[in-house]
């Protein structure tokens, strides 16, 4: 993406998308932005249920913790080596 352009999408269809990203407020653009967040959490966590079917709902959120800071931060706060939390 050197170009400045998604690999996948038109330089047109670029534009347009940047022009009405631009004509946004930075609340608009902050709720999209929370919006999208909120969606890649809930993936992670599908993910992680399925991978630890019979995991509690605190050691999904711990593993997804670990997925985002590192283990060594994890068990730094919270004082969890990957087995119960």
């Amino acid at each position: 993406m050197s170009s400045g352009h998604s690999l996948d999408t038109s330089p047109a269809a670029d534009r347009i998308q940047f022009e009405r990203l631009r004509a946004m407020s930075p609340e608009q653009r902050g709720a999209i932005l929370t919006a999208l967040t909120l969606t890649v959490q809930e993936l992670a966590l599908a993910g992680l249920r399925q991978r630890y079917p019979v995991a509690t709902e605190d050691e999904l959120w711990l593993r997804l913790a670990v997925r985002r800071l590192g283990a060594d931060v994890v068990q730094r706060v919270t004082g969890w080596t990957g087995g119960d939390p």
